[in-house]
């Protein structure tokens, strides 16, 4: 899926969906935070995290990122 020019799922925007995209959700649910503390995941890309589009971030969204990924 396509989500303004860059696949839905792309979390750290890097230009491809994989296994790098499931660790940085999961370090964001878990709190990590950037040099300047902001959360690593920007307000204006959470909608590219919330894989299963239920308006909160969580590890369901983990679980459905990893079975889009195995099912590539």
């Amino acid at each position: 899926m396509i989500f303004d020019e860059r696949e839905f799922g792309d979390i750290n925007n890097d230009g491809k969906v994989d296994v790098n995209d499931v660790t940085h959700l999961q370090r964001y649910i878990a709190g990590f935070t950037d040099e300047s503390g902001a959360p690593i995941i920007p307000d204006s890309d959470l909608g590219y995290a919330d894989i299963t589009d239920d308006g909160t971030i969580d590890s369901r969204d983990v679980t459905a990122l990893q079975m889009i990924l195995t099912n590539k």
